[in-house]
C-alpha cells in the first residue's frame, strides 16, 4: 500500500512538472507569436507608407512631365513667332 503511495506521488510530481514544461512551453510560443505579429504588423505599416509615397512621386513626376512638355511646346511656339 505504501509502495502504491509512493508511486502515485512520484506519479503526481512527474505529471505537475510535465505540467509545468508545457504551460512554459506555451507561454514562451504565446510570447514568440506576438512579438512576430507586432514585427509584421511594423512591416505592413512601413510598406503602406512607402506605397503612398511611391504614388505621390508618381503624381509629381506625372506633373512635372505635363509642366515640362507644356514648357517646351511655349518654346516652340515663341520661336516660332520670331
Amino acid at each position: 500500500m505504501e509502495l502504491t503511495n509512493v508511486n502515485l506521488k512520484q506519479e503526481r510530481d512527474y505529471i505537475e512538472e510535465d505540467l509545468k514544461q508545457v504551460d512554459q512551453a506555451f507561454n514562451q510560443e504565446v510570447s514568440l507569436r506576438l512579438k512576430f505579429e507586432h514585427k509584421i504588423n511594423e512591416i505592413h505599416g512601413v510598406h503602406r507608407e512607402l506605397e503612398m509615397k511611391h504614388i505621390r512621386l508618381l503624381e509629381d513626376f506625372s506633373n512635372y512631365k505635363k509642366d515640362f512638355q507644356r514648357l517646351q511646346q511655349e518654346k516652340h511656339s515663341e520661336k516660332e513667332r520670331v
